[in-house]
């Protein structure tokens, strides 16, 4: 999934240089703004505002930087533990770098399905924007979100609508 070189691309890439929350815990919801506004019409100049509005208004601050998966660790161990974040970009950015975004997306859906409710869907949410972007960076920033966030919502009950992964991201 290799990023376009559009202005859309080149701010999402702008955005994984800020945290993913501001204030005490909130989501950013700048890659997916900036994602609607694009499929809205928006232009270069209407998403550049929109981004430097937005970041200055929720203070968002610099992220650290994605840091290497210890060797060895299994990656569902730290699932719900913010302090992970940075581990959890270096791992899903190799993990799509060396299997692909599907094989990828393939192993990882069905056990954060499990805990897709954490921060109000947010992560699931931002990895369906990331998706729609082509944005393979994000998509691994979205994937770490929503495993830092992840809350277990349980075994799923009879007659849910939708029980594959795919089916809801798209």
């Amino acid at each position: 999934m290799p990023a376009k070189p559009t202005i859309l691309n080149q701010m999402l890439d702008d955005a994984l240089a800020l945290s993913p929350e501001y204030g005490d815990g909130l989501s950013s919801h700048l890659p997916m703004a900036l994602t609607a506004l694009r499929r809205l019409g928006a232009d270069g100049r209407r998403l550049r505002a929109f981004g430097r509005t937005y970041t200055a208004a929720k203070a968002l601050q610099p992220t650290l930087p994605a840091e290497r998966w210890p060797a060895g660790d299994p990656w569902q161990e730290r699932f719900g533990d913010m302090a992970a974040w940075p581990a959890y970009r270096g791992l899903f950015r190799e993990w799509i770098a060396h299997e692909g975004v599907t094989d990828m997306l393939t192993q990882v859906l069905p056990p954060l399905m499990r805990g897709c409710g954490g921060a109000a869907f947010h992560g699931l949410i931002r990895c369906a924007y990331a998706l729609d972007a082509q944005h393979a960076a994000e998509l691994a920033d979205a994937l770490a979100y929503w495993a830092c966030r992840w809350m277990d919502l349980g075994e799923p009950g009879p007659g849910g609508a939708e029980a594959d992964p795919w089916t809801v991201l798209q």
